[in-house]
């Protein structure tokens, strides 16, 4: 994420990467200050949402579900989800900076906190050769 950029998510279940070519000033041509969508994503009714990863390069949403998403914010690829994460609707998600958002937190209308790792790889399978 950088300066020009803005992340939306709305009661329509979308979810939207804006970017503008602005410089910073206000009215010198029209194009300054357009918005244009960069990225768009069907979510499901998302609660929360939150920057996490030491480059900021993950987005965290929480749902009414109690399901967490995390997305890559450059691209929206990569989609990982945490299917019931909490039993209820997640109020808030933050990203802990005091550990260089390598971690996040949920918490949910209940009063359920859980820390996760910004990272989460599923584990795999172990073979049999």
């Amino acid at each position: 994420m950088n300066d020009r950029s803005l992340i939306t998510i709305s009661d329509d279940c979308s979810m939207k990467l804006w970017r503008t070519a602005s410089t910073g000033t206000i009215g010198e041509q029209p194009s300054d200050n357009d918005l244009k969508v960069d990225y768009q994503v069907t979510t499901e009714t998302t609660t929360c949402i939150c920057l996490t990863g030491t480059n900021q390069e993950l987005i965290v949403t929480g749902c009414h579900s109690g399901n967490i998403h995390i997305q890559k914010t450059l691209t929206f690829s990569d989609s990982r989800s945490i299917n019931s994460a909490h039993l209820n609707l997640i109020r808030s998600i933050i990203s802990l900076s005091s550990l260089n958002d390598e971690y996040f937190v949920s918490a949910d209308v209940c009063g359920t906190i859980k820390v996760w790792p910004s990272y989460l790889i599923p584990k795999i399978a172990k073979q049999n050769y």
